[in-house]
């Protein structure tokens, strides 16, 4: 899956994305974000990572493997760059229902097994930060369109 290497991600230094390659960067930012998710306190619950594969077969209709899961996890783009740096390079060229949408994700994920550790917490804020998400926009509300 092209999703899971994450060139959108890592090109997003080299200048403004096109219509598409901003598709694709919102699908491996969302890949990136919830498979590091299950790693913010060094233990990957089953539960958890279950949680990101019902998100991602919700998005992809297709299923990703626990293994690539894990994978991006630990993926070496974090050798180049804290997921931070990617999560704010990327999140200038989202939406605000693309940043909804994935902080809602997010708290699916890190709240899939019924406790949320203090490095979840933090994880979810350090995303959010880097995102410079609005209090609505952590929350999911979302004005109606006329």
């Amino acid at each position: 899956m092209g999703i899971l290497d994450f060139s959108a991600v890592r090109n997003l230094f080299g200048g403004e994305p096109s219509a598409e390659e901003r598709k694709e960067l919102f699908d491996e930012l969302l890949v990136m974000v919830l498979s590091r998710a299950t790693h913010a306190d060094t233990n990957i619950k089953a539960v958890e990572v279950e949680a990101v594969q019902l998100v991602l077969q919700e998005r992809f209709s297709v299923e990703v493997s626990v293994a690539d899961i894990r994978t991006a996890a630990l993926s070496e783009a974090y050798e180049t760059r804290p997921l931070d740096k990617y999560v704010a390079a990327a999140s200038k060229n989202l939406t605000r229902d693309e940043r909804i949408a994935l902080l809602s994700a997010l708290a699916k994920v890190l709240s899939s097994d019924d406790r949320m550790s203090q490095f979840e917490v933090s994880f979810f804020d350090d995303v959010a930060k880097a995102m410079k998400a609005a209090p609505s926009e952590v929350a999911g509300l979302s004005a109606a369109e006329d």
